[in-house]
């Protein structure tokens, strides 16, 4: 033994740079072997587990249950029903899973994710970005529209200009830009409808309105009489 080290030293000193290359070589090789023998453990290299079927099953629950199957579990998205029956609607409590990828039945590494669909806790909630007064009503119920708010009432209330949207109103307060509500919201749009102008009769310089008293009785009559044998005077209204 003391022999083979007497050499290595003998060695070293007449050859030092092929000593230092071949400890270089040995070294790499040592550190590559390490890192591979890590990364089969923290990636669980032949470790494999089967995806559980975990569909319309309660969130916790499925959680638990991919646990068990050394599998995690990560929300990609959630969906708040509202097209359905209320007896189905009923059944998809919120929380419960909707869909799952990979799917059931997969065989997958263990420790890696399963991504889930559940139903939503509460209602999708948007901002009102786009004024929604002060502009006809078709206008505004288009915005709310793009915004996903279908449920629109119109009400229509004395104003100078017809169709125009006077205010926009949920839960009984106004709302407009920067307004926070859930797409499933009523919203309310008091819409104008301005009076119909009052007749005016017009004669040669006279104008008139026709609900204005005249006046003096006698006059009034004498004006009757006159105007009965003059049937030749014509008369525009003016809407």
């Amino acid at each position: 033994m003391n022999d083979f080290i007497a050499r290595i030293r003998k060695s070293y000193r007449h050859h030092p740079v092929i000593y230092n290359i071949l400890m270089a070589a040995i070294a790499v090789m040592v550190t590559a072997w390490g890192t591979l023998l890590f990364l089969d453990v923290w990636t669980h290299h032949g470790a494999t587990s089967v995806v559980p079927d975990i569909k319309y099953m309660d969130y916790r629950e499925a959680i638990q249950e991919l646990e068990n199957s050394n599998l995690e579990i990560e929300v990609s998205d959630s969906v708040f029903i509202t097209d359905l029956s209320e007896s189905l609607r009923k059944k998809m409590e919120p929380g419960m899973v909707l869909e799952s990828w990979p799917k059931a039945g997969a065989v997958v590494k263990k420790g890696r994710p399963v991504y889930v669909t559940i139903v939503a806790y509460s209602p999708k909630e948007v901002v009102i970005s786009t004024p929604i007064d002060n502009i006809s009503s078709r206008q505004a119920v288009s915005v709310l529209q793009s915004l996903g708010i279908t449920n629109v009432r119109l009400v229509s209330v004395p104003s100078l200009y017809n169709d125009n949207v006077e205010r926009a109103l949920y839960n009984g307060k106004t709302i407009g830009v920067g307004s926070s509500l859930p797409v499933t919201a009523t919203v309310t749009l008091e819409v104008g409808k301005s009076a119909a102008q009052e007749p005016v009769y017009e004669t040669d310089d006279t104008v008139t309105v026709a609900d204005e008293p005249t006046g003096d009785p006698e006059s009034d009559n004498s004006d009757n009489t006159d105007n009965s044998e003059e049937s030749d005077i014509s008369y525009d209204i003016y809407d």
